[in-house]
């Protein structure tokens, strides 16, 4: 895989960049696969921005996926009929509502997370402890990098 990555720096980061994207792309792709189907990918992604950056208009969510605000409409109707969000006045402008995550919402989310926390850790329990360090320092080496920090020792 990464041993073709050869050429001038620009074509060389270019082909790794293109590899990394396939290896996240399969990844992620892989990882939902594994998931329960009970949450649309974008349902998740809604309730993951609620819990990170909080309350939010609906116009900001379909902004944030980028989908159209009636499409976003939807999508927080059907996760409020299942208790995943809620609605509440905006103070800032009392003709507006901001959507909020509920406790459920919230467990939804983090039951995802051990969901695909466990599925990864099944595959690297085989690791030997070189292994182990080697993803350890790939995983510190990138965080910075894809996090969009400029810290990068």
């Amino acid at each position: 895989m990464l041993g073709r990555v050869t050429g001038t720096k620009a074509s060389a980061d270019l082909e790794l960049g293109t590899e990394l994207e396939r290896f996240i792309t399969s990844t992620w792709w892989r990882l939902s696969r594994e998931l329960p189907a009970e949450l649309s990918r974008t349902g998740a992604s809604v309730l993951k921005t609620l819990s990170d950056d909080g309350p939010q208009r609906v116009t900001t969510l379909a902004a944030h996926e980028p989908v159209a605000q009636p499409t976003m409409s939807a999508v927080v109707q059907r996760l409020e009929r299942r208790g995943l969000v809620s609605r509440a006045g905006d103070p800032a402008d009392g003709r507006a509502s901001l959507v909020e995550i509920t406790e459920q919402g919230e467990q939804i989310l983090r039951a995802r997370q051990r969901a695909r926390a466990r599925w990864l850790a099944e595959r690297l329990a085989g690791l030997g402890a070189t292994d182990r360090e080697a993803v350890v320092a790939v995983l510190e080496l990138l965080a910075p990098l894809l996090d969009g920090s400029d810290a990068v020792d």
